[in-house]
């Protein structure tokens, strides 16, 4: 009887959405030999990670190991850690030496297949849009810049901005510039590793990926933003009736997008009809309204490209 793939899960089982981690745990742990690792717990210098095992109901700490698996699905905001209590001054040094962690024991065969690939990962930095072209790829047209007057010269050719993160989300370290007062208000701010991005309008829309290819979507409108409340006419619904011609060329715009970006596992984001951005894996795959009621749950097509993939893993490691 065939042995089933060895898996290895990153994960900080972050509370935002937690059951949409639960289906990515449990679907790898009893279709697979899984272990658990936390990006907390690598050691890049010395190539090894801390890991977790499941056995009679709990997960144990087992011993710090170096990598070794068929299938490493990354599945995490990685932004959402404290670089500097991982010994990081700089975020971007640590996600760089993060993917040469991953490339290196790819390259010696310790791995045999990551989702996302280091490279997806990389390309979903925001900073990528702006080496696109927003005609041909739909997105919210994207600048870097280096420091404040760089970005008071981008808000006075281009109008108004949102500046985030390159390597950011969960709406931290997001401001808008509408306004000369709002420009003067970042003169103080560190903008290190910021991108600039054209304001969009309209719902916030997020079609998610498997196997490269949009199989769900959801819009949501009047949602909370960085610098408002919920509107009092939220609501929630299904974005990927492809028979609905709105959603079918979104739909078209996200597949392309996917496809430069090489984007097997995650969610393209839209502001109305524009690409603002792209995420990998961690991505949430629920929508909720303010009831907390589900209206749009893409966990089941999470689930069975998980499934998918262990497959695949199964195949290749004989």
């Amino acid at each position: 009887m065939p042995r089933p793939p060895k898996t290895l899960l990153t994960t900080t089982l972050r509370a935002i959405d937690e059951e949409t981690t639960r289906v990515v745990v449990e679907t790898l742990r009893e279709h697979s030999d899984l272990t658990l690792v936390h990006p907390a717990g690598y050691d890049f210098a010395k190539r090894t990670v801390q890991a977790w095992r499941y056995h009679k109901g709990y997960w144990h700490e087992v011993e710090r190991q170096v990598p070794r698996c068929d299938l490493w699905v990354v599945w995490i905001d990685g932004y959402a850690l404290d670089h500097r209590a991982l010994g990081y001054r700089d975020e971007m040094d640590y996600h760089g030496q993060m993917n040469d962690f991953f490339e290196s024991l790819l390259a010696d065969g310790r791995v045999g297949a990551m989702q996302n690939s280091p490279a997806a990962e990389r390309n979903t930095l925001k900073g990528f849009l702006a080496d696109l072209d927003p005609a041909h790829f739909g997105h919210l047209p994207t600048h870097r810049f280096d420091g404040f007057d760089e970005l008071a010269d981008l808000f006075r050719t281009h109008g108004p901005l949102v500046v985030k993160p390159q390597w950011g989300g969960l709406r931290k370290g997001v401001a808008k510039i509408e306004s000369e007062e709002e420009l003067l208000a970042l003169r103080e701010t560190d903008l290190t590793h910021r991108v600039a991005q054209a304001w969009g309008e309209g719902a916030e829309k997020r079609l998610w990926i498997a196997d490269g290819r949009v199989v769900a979507g959801g819009a949501q409108y009047g949602k909370r933003t960085p610098w408002s409340d919920y509107t009092r006419d939220f609501r929630v619904e299904r974005w990927d009736d492809p028979g609905d011609p709105r959603v079918a060329a979104d739909i078209e715009r996200a597949n392309r997008m996917a496809a430069e970006v090489g984007l097997t596992f995650g969610s393209v984001d839209f502001i109305g009809e524009r690409i603002n951005e792209i995420n990998g894996g961690g991505t949430g795959h629920v929508m909720w309204n303010l009831a907390g009621e589900e209206v749009v749950d893409a966990r089941g097509q999470l689930r069975e490209q998980l499934l998918a993939l262990v497959a695949a893993a199964g195949e290749n490691s004989g």
